[in-house]
């Protein structure tokens, strides 16, 4: 009876060593796949910073091949061009902002003609647009006025109203009164806040040339010595995997002036 009850002991044993080595072999390969998942998160980290990098670097060589006027010039609205750069390569494109609609200077008028001309109802254009003039102008010396659009966006169940002052992004017109998330949508690419004057109907989208020609505004003449506002694109895809965008809208200067200026820099085409 001993020896048999030895042999059960020792034989539990084996099965708690045994179990054992099953645990520890489980823990071990655990903590591998976590230390190699984990190093390849780091890599592609890396990889993508060093896009980022790449990226800003390609926007701002962009740019001095824009004031460039020599054999390296680059055109706006040409492209799409190419640079290899550090283990690198890039695309980038050059867009001017000058065809574009600035929903803080364009008149009613324009602002419902590009609506309809997106797919906008008549009415629908132009209660919204009358909201847009309500939303960046200033009521100081009109009281009854400001009391009008409180109650107006209060009986639409929004707890804010128009703050009379210039919008400081696109984003910031879907909360105006009758905006709806389609219409913004549609919107949007032909919109700048940093496009000054009338668009300019030779580098229009289809729907803002539509517009102008509904309101029968005359052609902006060009001229070479004004100052440009451009959007550049640059996307990055580095030896290492790594991928990166950037936008950015610049002020561009008459050639002779040579200088510029970064109006915004972000990572979404569009989001001025």
């Amino acid at each position: 009876m001993k020896r048999r009850a030895a042999i059960r002991s020792r034989g539990f044993a084996l099965i708690i060593v045994l179990w054992t080595l099953v645990l520890l072999s489980f823990v071990m390969t655990h903590m591998m796949i976590a230390g190699r998942t984990e190093t390849r998160i780091a890599a592609n980290f890396v990889a993508n910073a060093d896009a980022e990098t790449q990226a800003d670097g390609a926007v701002v060589e962009t740019i001095f091949r824009v004031i460039d006027m020599s054999q390296t010039h680059w055109d706006v609205g040409g492209g799409p061009y190419g640079l290899r750069l550090q283990k690198a390569k890039a695309t980038i494109t050059i867009a001017s902002e000058a065809g574009k609609v600035n929903p803080n200077t364009a008149s009613q008028q324009m602002l419902a003609a590009l609506m309809t001309a997106v797919g906008a109802q008549p009415s629908q254009a132009a209660a919204v647009s009358r909201a847009i003039l309500d939303w960046r102008q200033t009521d100081d010396n009109n009281k009854n006025d400001t009391e009008r659009k409180i109650s107006q966006y209060r009986s639409a169940r929004l707890d804010y109203a128009p703050p009379g002052a210039p919008f400081e992004s696109l984003d910031e017109i879907q909360r105006v009164i009758g905006m709806t998330p389609e219409l913004f949508r549609r919107l949007k690419p032909d919109l700048s806040i940093y496009q000054t004057g009338d668009p300019d109907i030779s580098v229009a989208s289809p729907a803002v040339a539509k517009a102008l020609r509904t309101l029968n505004l005359p052609p902006q003449p060009p001229n070479a010595d004004v100052t440009q506002i451009v959007s550049i694109v640059a996307r990055v895809t580095t030896d290492r995997g790594g991928h990166f965008l950037r936008h950015a809208v610049v002020r561009i200067d008459p050639p002779e002036s040579g200088t510029y200026g970064i109006l915004a820099w972000d990572t979404e085409p569009q989001a001025n």
